[in-house]
């Protein structure tokens, strides 16, 4: 989650998720033609 870049949405996420917020992660492509967003979703 690169909480070395951001603390703070490091923190704000954690928080989030110990409240029952779920995380999905969905794959992605991007180029400088549009982006993409895969159908399947992934759950950690």
């Amino acid at each position: 989650l690169a909480a070395d870049i951001d603390p703070a949405y490091a923190a704000a996420f954690e928080e989030a998720q110990a409240k029952g917020v779920e995380r999905l992660i969905y794959g992605t492509r991007i180029s400088p033609e549009g982006v993409w967003v895969s159908q399947q979703k992934f759950s950690t």
